[in-house]
């Protein structure tokens, strides 16, 4: 469960009365989450070529398919891989949310 803090739009911003808490149970965050997905996969056009990130296409498949094209060619095949999770477990969410919604508008 998430517990957000809401200002109530009346009185001095800096005391604690005039805040309501608003609980968001975990079903419901599920559905935000598919919402923003939605409105992510409008804003952003997917190239095929795009593997990670993106369901039923994994960095693996990318691998497979990229092997398999060079040993056809008999070329060489090089492989670097960047582990990003943990820049975006770093990452600033508030400010996520900030560029998404400036996007949409």
């Amino acid at each position: 469960m998430l517990i957000i803090i809401l200002y109530q739009g009346k009185g001095d911003e800096l005391e604690k009365g005039n805040y309501r808490s608003l609980k968001i149970p975990q079903h419901w965050l599920k559905m935000i989450k598919r919402v923003m997905e939605k409105i992510a996969c409008e804003l952003v056009s997917i190239d095929e070529l795009q593997f990670g990130f993106v369901p039923g296409r994994g960095t693996t498949d990318a691998i497979f398919s990229r092997e398999t094209s060079c040993q056809r060619k008999e070329s060489v095949f090089y492989l670097c891989t960047v582990d990003l999770q943990k820049p975006f477990d770093c990452l600033a969410h508030n400010i996520l949310w900030w560029a998404i919604l400036i996007l949409k508008v």
